[in-house]
């Protein structure tokens, strides 16, 4: 895990914050987790981030771009019959887990995501974590029961899971 720090300065004209490094960061890393600080430099209000982040592998599914996926498009379309039943399984998990705890169900996975896990069947954590968006932060919150549910989705989809 590495980590780097970011400084954002309050442009003095326009009163925004110019985050144009850290949006190119970010698209080019997987964040595993930011940390937050408010902080004043030569009298201006600055945010200092602090991310940790790994090198977005090669080996990885291809993060999904929302912008090239036109809205409405449902990522059920691309799966079998079976796969879509696998779907709506993890759906239904989702939203109920992410109601268990007070966060809206894409702040666990995105749609994307769960497409994802349902053809690639991950069995470990470092299998799990080889999907893109699922760092350190989300394996730890919820890894080994999102990989129980996903050993379950077998069953529905009538497939094996990936070795």
């Amino acid at each position: 895990m590495k980590a780097k720090v970011f400084t954002i300065r309050r442009d003095r004209e326009t009163g925004l914050f110019d985050d144009a490094a850290l949006a190119h960061f970010l698209a080019e890393n997987d964040a595993t987790a930011v940390s937050e600080h408010v902080v004043q430099i030569d009298g201006e209000p600055a945010l200092v981030l602090v991310v940790s982040w790994r090198p977005v592998s090669r080996d990885a599914t291809p993060r999904s771009d929302p912008a090239k996926r036109p809205r409405g498009e449902d990522p059920r379309a691309a799966l079998d019959p079976a796969e879509q039943a696998a779907y709506d399984t993890l759906r239904t998990w989702r939203n109920d887990r992410a109601r268990r705890i007070g966060k809206p169900s894409y702040a666990l996975f995105t749609n994307q995501q769960m497409v994802d896990l349902i053809r690639h069947r991950p069995r470990t954590q470092e299998a799990l974590g080889a999907l893109a968006g699922f760092g350190d932060g989300r394996i730890a919150e919820f890894g080994a029961e999102l990989l129980g549910v996903v050993a379950g989705l077998a069953e529905v989809a009538h497939a094996p899971p990936e070795p």
